[in-house]
């Protein structure tokens, strides 16, 4: 099943797809959604992002440098933050301040979104908590990492956090041990690309690992990390973030209007 949110006359709604258009969904994230009677159809919503966490966590180093995955498990994953501020959805335009010029670092990644609540689970009991998958762009400003080690304030510009455009239920963790392609399109060509098959990590390890320090709460999001290299991405391109089974999350990168 697919999950999603729409921008209705009554607020926020979630939704599932069906046919050209959406059906909303009634109940609540967490508790459970179930079918509305409601379809609005193709030209009639605007999708949302398809949730709205309390936190939203991104993976350092998902992929080993060097090939040696097993060397590489030896360190626990590790995390930063994006702040929630940062999400926008699929089709809407990522603004590029100013002050960062007119390039940033486009992460193409596989996000796992949570579906009960987590405090020092096991792995096993961190897996049986995922809701589902989504595709994340983790929009980056490298030169703020660089110079100033500075990740919240390089990963956290308005905008620079495209999730969506759903939530996709029917992948299991060993879906992606087996492997699913992770990809990136800048105008259309293909410019970076990866397998899930080579995470450092499997997905109950590393949410659990950081449900030792904090708190997960239905609909946070962990995005898993980017495969080695990641691109250039400039003003003016149109970015596409596909990950295999999950879906494909369209964006194009604009320069900020100063106010007059």
């Amino acid at each position: 099943m697919r999950i999603g949110r729409v921008a209705t006359a009554d607020g926020i709604r979630y939704c599932r797809p069906e046919g050209e258009g959406v059906r909303l969904l009634a109940g609540a994230f967490g508790s459970g959604l179930r079918p509305d009677d409601q379809l609005l159809p193709a030209g009639a919503f605007r999708l949302s992002s398809p949730v709205q966490p309390a936190k939203v966590l991104v993976v350092l180093g998902a992929f080993p440098r060097d090939g040696d995955r097993e060397a590489a498990r030896a360190t626990p994953p590790r995390f930063a933050a994006k702040l929630p501020s940062a999400l926008t959805a699929a089709g809407d335009d990522v603004i590029v301040p100013a002050e960062i010029g007119d390039a940033v670092t486009i992460e193409p990644e596989l996000a796992v979104v949570i579906g009960a609540p987590l405090r020092r689970a096991t792995p096993a009991e961190a897996a049986d908590a995922v809701l589902g998958y989504t595709c994340m762009n983790d929009v980056t400003h490298l030169p703020y990492i660089r110079e100033h080690g500075d990740f919240l304030r390089a990963k956290s510009v308005d905008t620079f956090g495209p999730l969506g455009p759903w939530i996709e239920t029917g992948i299991t963790e060993e879906d992606i041990s087996a492997g699913l392609t992770i990809r990136a399109f800048v105008d259309g060509r293909l410019v970076h690309a990866g397998d899930t098959r080579d995470f450092t990590h499997c997905i109950g390890e590393v949410v659990s690992e950081a449900s030792r320090f904090y708190t997960l709460e239905p609909g946070d999001v962990i995005s898993l990390g980017t495969p080695l290299d990641p691109v250039t991405a400039r003003v003016g391109n149109t970015v596409v973030v596909e990950v295999e089974r999950v879906g494909a999350l369209e964006n194009r990168l604009v320069a900020e209007r100063e106010a007059p």
